[in-house]
């Protein structure tokens, strides 16, 4: 397996074993240090094009919105995937 840096908060997870199709599950995190300031962050599978899901990979985005930022794209220190699903 693989991971692609697409672009800042932009990747591409690509897997050893290919799903058997692309209805599987996946659950994402991210951590980061804001300092004092509060904020939401998420790491989640994009969904836009077709070939954003495929059945060997996944494109995920990783952003944060705080008071003062609207959703900002990020390379997080620390950023997890799972994935659960039949294999091919």
């Amino acid at each position: 397996s693989s991971i692609t840096d697409n672009a800042v908060g932009n990747f591409t997870h690509n897997f050893t074993n290919s799903f058997s199709n692309i209805l599987y599950s996946h659950v994402g995190s991210a951590t980061a240090n804001f300092g004092s300031s509060s904020a939401i962050w998420t790491y989640m599978r994009i969904d836009g094009a077709s070939t954003d899901t495929t059945t060997g990979s996944i494109k995920c985005a990783s952003s944060y919105v705080n008071a003062t930022n609207n959703r900002t794209d990020l390379d997080f220190a620390f950023v997890d995937l799972l994935c659960f699903g039949d294999l091919a």
